[in-house]
Order: structure tokens, then sequence, then C-alpha cells
């Protein structure tokens, strides 16, 4: 009779693989690769003498009594069957054994092939490369590769990413200067978790400067990981950042989550597209992809799609290079619809002049003096007709209201909005009450709020990216206090893109996100989604941040209800020395209050190059929305963009808010200075022809005014010499001196030719130290007097006023 086959993985020492335990029987044994085996009683053999006979292939070795087999071989697997040898056994080369070792081997020819098939993953871990395909069941493995996720068990699937991910970590994090690579098949896979692990977690939050010189690199091969059944929005961690910083409520969960404990060279390199895909699910989705810390990262064609959540968030990113990134169709932003916070999805609205109707329940008291949207009632800009801002007036039943003014024109069947919630602050707490009461629960969600800041943080910072702790009607717990006692403060509460620092980041002292490239950059909300359309991207706690040539921020379409949730295109604060170079920002910036681009705190240096396109603009939309808070740091934005149509009356370049100035928005060919308070140009300007088709005004260009110093621009009327300007009247002509005006005396004037009046003077600076003055009489009907003086004399005296003929003046 034949024992079970063992199949075993050598190491370098030797080790035991089989042995008699006082019978006599026959070890039947596969190598798959060069062993040593040996025979010795008890103990293995010595190592410092004993080589043993070397194997690779098959044999037979016959053991009795104590007899135990040694074998050793790093890394390589075999396979071991002991018989034992019965009494009908004549001799242990009998036929019977013969037969006995027949049947053995077929028993084990079964195991032969995934033998090798272990050995072969071996050896590729051998050389730090791991293949997802080795944990994959069989029977999920067929349905992802036919595309199908409702064929696949989620949570083996799920247990056996993470498992491939814990074993490889294990290896790379217990030394230095090891290199992974971590190869994905070309395949869909079902997820209910997070691809990573809390063990993972725990060991990458435990790697440092000793493991600086190691690398990863994913490669994606087009792999596609889909949410499905997804078991927690956000749950308590007890691992990593959140177990370091004793954080014991919920966070957001993430598909993709990988954070450092300091910005060390180790983060991912990303090759090759990876798809990330939420389930569209406003409940359920986690956060699409999560990086903290990361250094000299390469995150290149990741595709994120459907995450009623952010899309991409990344805290402390530090000189690295995202390339060809996509979000699509991410975010969540609730309207002052109420309820839920949207419109339902399949009702359709008509309007009659200033009276709009639904096909379904839709309205109530409290809509009574909000912002309503109407899709193509608005005026056309050239392009298409806008979407029609105005307020509810009245509320004439759950089908019909009234509106302030009425639409520009009626439609039928079209879409509609309410405007985004917002919310207002206390300074010093952590509770933030919604412009509407939301009956979905939005726990464990992270939202931003501008101009609110965070307390005890720099007050450059002007919002707050926190965690809601707990939630109930219009009332939301905040997991750390505002700084700014706020009303009609805007709210994220996920947008498709996030760039900046959570409060608990802040509080934990994490640095900026800082020198990081965004190429071919593609936000797109779109509006297909019936949980309609969120912010497309919010930006802070940012220095050197490049968007190159292409990158696109497009917000949300009409095609679909709630599409103003997506009030503004780019949230921005504490953002320094940004520049979007040829970058698109469509859409967007449906509200009467914000604009397509927001910015707030102390310190904004954003330079903004490429296309505004302004369709389907709503009638109130705004360009830019200045909020930023008094005697900034920094207050610049460079604003270059070339819109697509022209505006209509009540669309406006720029809104402000408390404090924000007119003068922190400049053109985008102004020069640049260091600090907020012009501080002077390095380099003078030097240009050719220029054509001057607007006004010029500044401190250097001089019109109707007493400043004469060189080097000023003279405009029309300047010194009231040229254009329409009207002389200037003057008290005391003896003190107008070594200037070129033109100025007016009347009968008080001092040092006027005489005490008549009605004398335009016009003076004229003979020498550096001459001034000569010729008055003129301008009586109604009166002949013209010309008299003539000058302080060429002793001690700069003036002279008698003269006649043309030298003869002195006498009135």
């Amino acid at each position: 009779m034949a024992s079970a086959t063992q199949r075993i993985t050598l190491s370098a020492g030797w080790q035991k693989i089989a042995e008699a335990k006082g019978r006599e029987a026959m070890a039947l044994i596969d190598a798959y690769g060069a062993v040593q085996l040996a025979i010795a009683d008890g103990e293995p053999p010595r190592g410092d003498v004993a080589n043993g006979h070397a194997l690779n292939g098959s044999m037979m070795w016959p053991v009795r009594g104590a007899e135990i087999v040694w074998a050793r071989g790093n890394g390589v697997a075999v396979s071991v069957t002991l018989l034992k040898v019965v009494p009908e056994f004549a001799t242990l080369d009998s036929a019977a054994v013969k037969v006995a070792a027949a049947s053995a081997k077929v028993t084990a020819t079964a195991a032969d092939a995934k033998a090798t098939q272990a050995q072969e993953v071996q050896a590729r871990r051998d050389f730090a490369v791991w293949h997802l395909v080795d944990y994959l069941h069989p029977d999920d493995m067929t349905a992802a590769l036919a595309g199908d996720t409702s064929g696949q068990n989620e949570a083996r699937v799920t247990a056996a990413v993470q498992q491939f991910h814990d074993d490889m970590i294990a290896w790379w994090s217990a030394g230095s200067g090891r290199t992974a690579d971590l190869i994905y098949p070309c395949v869909t896979l079902a997820m209910n978790d997070e691809m990573f692990s809390e063990d993972f977690a725990d060991a990458l939050w435990g790697m440092g400067f000793a493991q600086e010189e190691n690398r990863i690199n994913f490669n994606g091969n087009g792999v596609r990981f889909s949410c499905k059944n997804w078991l927690a929005r956000a749950r308590v961690r007890a691992s990593g950042f959140y177990a370091a910083q004793g954080i014991t409520y919920p966070v957001p969960t993430a598909l993709f989550r990988w954070e450092q404990s300091s910005p060390r060279l180790f983060s991912p390199q990303i090759i090759g597209r990876i798809y990330l895909d939420g389930a569209n699910d406003i409940a359920t989705d986690p956060v699409a992809f999560k990086t903290q810390s990361c250094n000299v990262a390469n995150i290149d064609k990741v595709f994120i799609r459907r995450f009623r959540n952010i899309g991409f968030m990344t805290e402390n990113l530090f000189n690295s290079t995202v390339g060809q990134l996509e979000v699509s169709a991410c975010g969540y932003q609730p309207t002052d619809a109420g309820g839920a916070g949207f419109i339902a999805p399949a009702t359709r609205f008509s309007n009659v002049g200033a009276v709009v109707t639904a096909t379904a329940a839709t309205f109530d008291a409290s809509h009574e003096g909000r912002w309503f949207f109407l899709a193509g009632a608005g005026p056309s800009n050239g392009v298409l007709r806008l979407v029609n801002a105005a307020q509810i007036v009245s509320v004439d039943g759950p089908t019909q209201i009234t509106l302030d003014s009425a639409p520009d024109t009626d439609v039928v069947s079209a879409t509609a909005s309410f405007e985004a919630v917002r919310c207002a602050t206390t300074a010093g707490s952590n509770i933030a009450t919604l412009t509407a009461a939301i009956t979905d629960d939005l726990t464990g969600r992270y939202v931003t709020i501008g101009r609110a800041g965070q307390q005890g943080i720099d007050a450059q910072y002007g919002s707050i990216t926190a965690i809601i702790t707990a939630h109930s009607g219009d009332q939301i717990t905040l997991s750390h206090a505002a700084r700014v006692t706020t009303t009609e403060a805007p709210v994220v509460f996920s947008s498709g893109l996030h760039i900046g620092r959570t409060a608990q980041g802040a509080v934990a002292g994490l640095g900026l996100n800082d020198d990081v490239t965004f190429d071919n950059l593609r936000v797109e909300e779109g509006g297909y989604s019936a949980a309609g359309g969120a912010v497309s991207a919010v930006i802070t706690a940012s220095t050197s941040l490049d968007f190159a040539p292409g990158s696109k921020f497009h917000g949300c379409a009409t095609e679909n209800n709630n599409f103003a949730g997506n009030f503004a295109g780019i949230l921005w604060d504490r953002a320094n020395n940004i520049h979007l170079v040829d970058t698109v920002v469509a859409h967007s910036g449906y509200s009467p209050r914000f604009g397509k681009q927001y910015f707030c705190g102390g310190r904004i240096r954003v330079e903004f190059t490429g296309d505004e396109v302004g369709f389907p603009d709503c009638t109130h939309t705004a360009s830019l929305f200045n909020d930023l808070q008094p005697s900034p740091t920094v207050g610049r934005f460079y604003y270059g963009a070339s819109r697509n149509v022209p505006r209509i009356a009540s669309q406006v370049p720029a809104r402000y808010g408390y404090a924000g100035l007119p003068s922190q928005i400049r053109a985008y060919n102004s020069y640049r200075t260091s600090q907020q308070t012009p501080d002077g140009a390095d380099f003078p300007t030097y240009l050719d022809d220029l054509v001057l088709e607007g006004t010029l005004t500044g401190a250097g260009a001089v019109g109707n005014s007493a400043d004469f110093s060189a080097g000023k621009v003279m405009l029309a009327g300047y010194g009231n010499e040229t254009g329409t300007a009207i002389p200037t009247a003057v008290s005391d002509l003896d003190a107008v001196k070594l200037v070129h005006r033109t100025v007016s005396a009347s009968a008080s004037t001092v040092g006027a030719p005489d005490t008549l009046g009605a004398w335009v003077v016009k003076i004229v600076r003979a020498t550096a130290t001459v001034t000569v003055q010729r008055a003129t009489r301008y009586y109604f009907n009166g002949a013209p007097v010309t008299v003539t003086r000058h302080d060429n004399n002793s001690g700069g005296a003036w002279s008698p006023w003269c006649l043309p003929d030298g003869a002195t003046y006498t009135p």
C-alpha cells in the first residue's frame, strides 16, 4: 500500500521528506530540478561533510527502521510517495513491489502538472515577479476571461487579489534594493473590497529609509477591477496611517489605496492601462484611487469611471508624473431638491412663460425662493440655448411652480435641476448646516467646504476637507472643526479629481502636493448619470503643478436632471505656482453665485490658458469667483482662456466674495511679481508694434492730474493739453512753474493779468529753471487779449504781464 503523495519545496538546508518509522518501505522520489538526497538515522547529515546523492529526475530508495530520507535544493520542488513493503513481497525488487510502485506513479501523475506549475510560480517569484493568475480560482478566471463579473465569486476574487499583494509585500518590504514586478491579466475582475489588505497597509506604512531604493512596477495590461456588492463605503481601519493617528471613526474605503508613512522613492510605477469601475451606487461606491506621501511615482493610464464618490485622490504627491489619467462620470453632489438631493431621473419639465410644470410630483413648500435651472429655456449664445436660471416665487402644487421671470423661450419635456447644496459653518464648531435636508446617509464621505478653513491650521488654507462622522437631515458632523463662520459656503461632497490635503493629513503635518506633472489629463463628468453633476476637480494644498497641453475639465451636460450639482469646474485653495497650458474647462458654472473656477484662501497663484467652452452655460454663469481672504500672502489668478461664444448681459467674467479684489485677477500676459504687493518687474517688457483697442490705465499712465514726473505715458487730456480736457482752474498762477500745462484763471486768481477773469493760461517750461506764461482772455463777444510774462529774473521773480509789442499790460 502507498502513502499519499507529498509535494515539497526544498530549502538550502537539509529537509526531511520521508521516514520509515520502523517499517520496511520504498520511497519513490521525483525531483523537478537539481537536488541532493541522503539517508540518515534520526539526525540530518552534517552539512560540512555530507554532499548527498545528486538527483534531477526520478528514483526509488529503500528505507528501513529509523532511517529518514533527507533532501536539499533551494526552491526545487520534489514529490515523494512512500510504499510499505508487505510480507507477501518476496523482495524489494519483486513484481509485486513494481506493481505497487506503478500504481503509486499513476496516483502521483495527476499532481505532477500542478507540481510543475508550482515550481514555475516559485521560479518567477525567485526573480521578483508575481502573476495574479497564479492566485485566481479557475472558475473565476474562466468567467473573467469571458468578461463576466456575474459568474465570479467577488469575495473569493478579492481574497485572491489581496493575497497576491500580501505575498509580494512580505518579500518586498523585508529587504533593501528590491524590485517587484506585478503582472495583471487582461481581464475584468469583480471586487467587493479594497485591492490591498490591512496587513498590506501596515507593511507599506512600516517601510522607510531602509527601503529607499526599493522599486515596484504595476504591469496593468488592461486589467479591469469592477466593484460588485461592495462591502462598505467606510469603515474603521486598524492599520497604517489611521492606526498611527489614532483615528477610530469610519473612514472612506478606496478600491486602490497606497499610503506611505513618508515620501520615499519606492512609490508605485504603474505601466499599462488599469481600469477601475464603480457600481454607480451612491450608497456603496468607495473612493476609486487614493495615494498619500508618494515620491517619484509614475501613475500612467489609469482609467476611472462611474464612482459616486471621489475618482482620483492624492495627498502629498511629490516629484511625480500622472499620465493619461481619465476620470469619467465620477463624483457626488446633492442639490436643494431635498429628499435624496435629486430630482427623479424620469421627470421632465415644460413651461409656458414663468409657469413650469413637471411630469411627476417634484415641488414642496421648501422650494419657494430656491433657484431652478431649466435646460434650453434661456437665450441663445450663438450655438445653443442656455440653461435658464431663475428663482421660484411660488410653489403652486407638487407639479407646478412659478418663476420670478419668464424664460426666454418655452420648452417641452426638458431636464432641470435645483442649485447645488451649500452650507453654513461656525468658527470652532464641527457642525455644518446644509441648505437642504438630505435623506441619504452622508456619513463616511469626504466633504470640502470653501472659505470655512480648518481650526488650528494655517490661515492660508481657506477650505477644509474633512470626513463626515455623523449626519441627520440638514446637519453634518465633521471630523474637524471649521476656522471661519460662513453662510452659503460652497460644498463639494465628491469631485472627479481631488488633489489636496485632508483634515486628517493637515493634523498629521503632511506636506504639499509638489512638483507634479499631469500629462493629457481628462476629467469628464459627462452628465450621463441620473445621480447628476458634480464639481470636476478640487485642487488645494499644492505648489508647482503643471497641467500639460491637452488637459480637460469637462463638466456636466444637460442630458439628465440634476446637472447644477456641477456648480464649478475647479475649486482652488492654497495653490501656488500652478500652470494650466492649453487646458479646456467645459460646461460647469451652473450657479447664480459662484463661477466656473472658484478660489479661496491666502495663497493663490494660478496661470490658466486654453479654452472656456460656453455652452450649455446657464444665464448667470461667471468664469471666475474670487473668494480670497483679506490681505492674502499671494493673490494672483492669471486668466487667458478663450471663450468660444460671447456672454449675454446676465453673465459676468468674475464675481467676488467677502474680500476678493478685482486687482487679484489679471490677464494671462500680465507681468508677474513674487508677492501680492507689486515689487517691480525683474526685467523690462519689450514690445514691437502695439495695437491698443482698450483703455490704458494705471499708475504709469497720467492724464488730468498734477503728476508730471518723467517716464509716464500721457493719456488724452494730459496737462489739459490734448483731447477734450478743460483747463483746470488754479488759485495761484505764480506757483505754476516748470511744467507744460494749460490752466484757467479767474478774477480772484493770484498772479492773474487782472481781476476781470476769463483767462486761459499756457505754461511752458523754457529751461531747467525758467517758465513762460502766456494768457489769453476769452470774453463773450469781446476781442481777445494776449499777454505774456516769464520768471527769468533775479530770485526767480515774475516779470510784468506784457502785450505782444513789449508794452506793459494795463487793465
